[in-house]
């Protein structure tokens, strides 16, 4: 078997993927032009990992608790329209949440995004 077949049969799994547990989101990816230039689309995606943790720290008489929100986003490179910025430290916008990349890769056709949770529109 070729590796474009193999592609393409991982393709058409992901594909299952979407359909039972996708969701379709509107994404607003930088436009890496402006400082509030987003490109917005309309895209099915999957939530691979959602996650988060707390730190509690103790000194010098003060309590301080840090909250961390992180995400795993997976969806086709086909469905990014030209001109999106998906690379570690740019912003994107999934709904009404902000999210900061903290890593980007793209391997066989789909992107996979690490993401850190900033706050709400």
């Amino acid at each position: 078997m070729s590796l474009p077949e193999v592609q393409s049969m991982f393709l058409k799994a992901f594909d299952v993927a979407l359909r039972v547990d996708g969701d379709t989101k509107t994404l607003r990816f930088s436009d890496g032009v402006t400082a509030n230039g987003r490109i917005e689309a309309s895209i099915q995606c999957l939530w691979a990992r959602d996650s988060s943790s707390y730190m509690h720290t103790h000194t010098h008489g003060m309590n301080t608790v840090l909250q961390h929100h992180e995400r795993i986003l997976m969806f086709k490179a086909a469905d990014v329209p030209e001109g999106a910025r998906l690379y570690a430290n740019q912003y994107i916008d999934v709904g009404d949440e902000q999210f900061k990349i903290v890593m980007a890769r793209r391997k066989d056709e789909l992107w996979t995004l690490q993401l850190l949770a900033i706050g709400s529109r």
